[in-house]
């Protein structure tokens, strides 16, 4: 495994990089050949890390831009080799779930392929699109509007008993999350989301003129949105 990573970073540093139509190193060769691996061993490696140990080791200089290029390249044939195998396998996982999981998982091959599956198996089901909805609904809010990602919520702003019980059960929710969760816990885990999203939506106003109050709105509704990194970009989904 290690010689791939060598030979893929020194090529990209070298400007090997193939072309649409041209590889005459066997580049894309290679990556899927080290996805294959990773997958059948049940290697859950971190990749960025390897390809930053494969870069210091070159006889020339690797620069950061370079092992991101890497790191993007391999990640598009982790995508078509999952999309490719376990449509085969399972007959049906959908790409959009695939690119979902990749979105926030590309770095852990073996916990990507796992989290895809179970995804596609959970969205057959009928929590899961409660839960990518209930989700939808803070990350369409707060899209594009100025909010402080840094902004502390102050809960004792809240005017309403639908704002605390939100918040209460976000950092509920919050604690039981963690980097690595496996998919269908932390769907089960967050529908505990449902229903408290849906009364603050049913009797809350966001985009009030008091600007405090707004953005302690849009930063509780962040905060939320953001429960997902690390684990799937539902924004992927069909009707996000």
């Amino acid at each position: 495994m290690a010689d791939r990573l060598d030979s893929l970073v020194g090529l990209f540093a070298a400007g090997c990089q193939p072309s649409s139509t041209n590889d005459p190193f066997g580049l894309r060769r290679i990556s899927y050949g080290l996805v294959q691996i990773l997958l059948e061993k049940n290697r859950n490696m971190d990749l960025k890390h390897a390809l930053e140990l494969a870069a210091d080791v070159q006889p020339i200089k690797v620069d950061a831009t370079t092992v991101e290029d890497v790191h993007q390249f391999v990640t598009r044939r982790l995508e078509q080799y999952l999309i490719g195998c376990l449509m085969q396998v399972d007959k049906g996982i959908s790409p959009e779930v695939v690119r979902s999981t990749l979105a926030e998982r590309s770095n852990l091959p073996c916990l990507a392929a796992k989290t895809a599956q179970k995804m596609e198996a959970l969205s057959k089901g009928n929590l899961f699109p409660k839960v990518v909805e209930a989700y939808s609904r803070p990350t369409r809010i707060v899209r594009g509007k100025d909010v402080d990602s840094d902004m502390e919520v102050d809960d004792a702003a809240f005017e309403t008993n639908e704002e605390k019980a939100l918040w209460e059960t976000f950092l509920s929710v919050k604690n039981k999350v963690h980097p690595g969760i496996e998919i269908d816990d932390f769907i089960e885990i967050s529908a505990d989301l449902v229903q408290p999203l849906e009364d603050f939506f049913n009797n809350v106003f966001v985009m009030v003129e008091d600007e405090k109050i707004r953005k302690n709105r849009l930063s509780l509704l962040n905060n939320i949105a953001g429960l997902t990194a690390g684990v799937a970009d539902f924004s992927f989904l069909p009707g996000f």
